[in-house]
């Protein structure tokens, strides 16, 4: 019995762990051929992850390379969140035939709801160019019983968090001011304001609420592009947030009961002004009737 539950196209990790099976059939990712159905190299990129996050665990992250990978190391540490820990993972040399994934571990009770949950919506996110790409994902039955998932995704090369960037930048200001030149940084912050603006709106489109958004968003250091990149709490936009506490129903029974009162009010009025025209007349027609028998007398 297999420790690996497949959930994507089961090719990605087979390629990222360079083990192929020929006894299995063949696909094909980034034109080379790779195993579709073989749990090899997903067990052993599971095992990998779990062996870099107890050093992160044990509080030794400086026994992580960085982002920057050092030549012959195949790991780095990118960052963590509530659930879970992501590493960069080389493939290939350094150089032309690189290429880089990043790759998340994540430890939760509910495991498989939090996986697939987490996935969802950023799929959802990613198909607007907002978040990383998810290559694939699947669930690791440990040793000690307990099951952990993984999550295979696009690498944002160039990326940094957004208290990096600010504290980079704001270094950046300081030089300029100390050498008495025009700084670039008011422009900078103002065109990734606009961008992290657009950033929120896109998630708002979409009903997606992340309550951590302010520390789980990276910037572009070249084009100042922003994208969210933790998933894990993310949850849909309930309509009691979108509507001040009230569901889509009752507010449609609260337009409908509206606009009947608005059309009582306007039969209402409309019936207390004939009324009004109609004393009005009375009160002429009676008044010329007066004024005329005293004529005749």
């Amino acid at each position: 019995m297999s420790n690996i539950t497949k959930y994507g196209d089961g090719l990605i990790e087979e390629y990222i762990t360079n083990i192929y099976d020929p006894n299995q059939s063949k696909g094909i990712y980034n034109g080379k051929e790779i195993d579709c159905k073989s749990v090899s190299g997903a067990m052993l990129l599971a095992k990998q992850l779990i062996d870099n996050e107890k050093i992160f665990r044990e509080g030794n992250p400086n026994k992580l390379p960085a982002i920057e990978l050092p030549r012959r190391e195949t790991f780095g540490y990118i960052g963590h969140g509530a659930f879970g820990i992501v590493f960069v993972k080389r493939v290939g040399r350094p150089g032309k035939s690189e290429n880089l994934f990043a790759c998340k571990i994540i430890e939760s009770e509910d495991i498989d709801t939090k996986l697939h949950n987490e996935v969802y919506y950023q799929k959802l996110a990613a198909k607007e160019n907002i978040a990383p790409l998810v290559y694939d994902y699947y669930l690791y039955k440990c040793d000690d019983g307990k099951s952990r998932g993984v999550i295979i995704m696009e690498y944002l090369n160039n990326y940094i968090k957004g208290y990096e960037f600010n504290a980079k930048y704001e270094e950046l200001d300081k030089y300029y001011k100390l050498h008495n030149s025009q700084s670039p940084v008011p422009t900078i912050f103002k065109a990734v304001s606009k961008n992290l603006n657009l950033l929120e709106s896109k998630l708002k489109e979409l009903k997606i609420n992340l309550p951590d958004f302010q520390t789980n968003f990276m910037i572009n250091t070249q084009t100042y592009d922003v994208k969210a990149v933790d998933f894990g709490m993310a949850q849909p936009i309930q309509e009691t947030m979108e509507y001040g506490g009230m569901s889509k129903k009752t507010i449609r029974k609260k337009k409908k009961k509206s606009r009947k009162m608005k059309k009582s009010r306007k039969m209402k009025k409309s019936r207390k002004m004939k009324k009004s025209r109609k004393m009005k007349k009375s009160r002429k027609s009676n008044k010329k009737s007066i004024r005329k028998k005293k004529s005749m007398r």
